[in-house]
């Protein structure tokens, strides 16, 4: 089927796959608002974060700007395919506290 195997009503493009899938993008927007200024995060604003010379963010604590997007990337990647090829929940709360243990890792790292 081309719908998101995760939010089962949307096309299942590259952007929808990164940020525009509903719970993605809730994950997206609770991680980012938990460790940056408070911003309308729509899914283009996440999705533009990925090119070059995005707007200016500064994560509220000082860990570095592609520690934060890579923790959440790498966690949401994570989750979506254990739900893919493992049928594990893909519930936004556990993802996010799976982003907090991510980044909370990263950071003991530097």
């Amino acid at each position: 089927s081309p719908l998101c195997r995760i939010c089962q009503v949307h096309m299942e493009t590259s952007r929808h796959l990164l940020s525009s899938c509903p719970k993605k993008l809730e994950i997206w927007q609770g991680a980012l608002s938990r460790y940056v200024e408070e911003r309308v995060w729509t899914a283009e604003y996440v999705c533009n974060l990925f090119f070059p010379s995005p707007d200016d963010i500064v994560p509220r604590d000082g860990t570095p700007l592609f520690l934060l997007l890579g923790a959440i990337l790498a966690t949401v990647w994570r989750y979506h395919f254990a739900f893919v090829r493992e049928k594990q929940a893909f519930e936004p709360q556990i993802v996010l506290a799976a982003v907090d243990l991510a980044i909370t890792q990263a950071r003991a790292q530097l």
